[in-house]
């Protein structure tokens, strides 16, 4: 009875491992894209003050 009952804790500390890795992958691409939409707001504002005739 008491081996069922460890291998049932280790299955499910492996799961919650499982899912905060899941967690950080996701929170990678979040990163990365608001830092490729931070790059992207830049040059685009850039290009509006370029084509008003001054640069911010």
């Amino acid at each position: 009875m008491e081996e069922e009952e460890e291998e049932e804790e280790e299955e499910e500390e492996e799961e919650e491992e499982e899912e905060e890795e899941e967690e950080e992958e996701e929170e990678e691409e979040d990163t990365c894209h608001r830092s490729s939409f931070l790059i992207y707001g830049v040059f685009y504002a850039w290009d509006i003050s370029d084509i008003m005739g001054h640069v911010i």
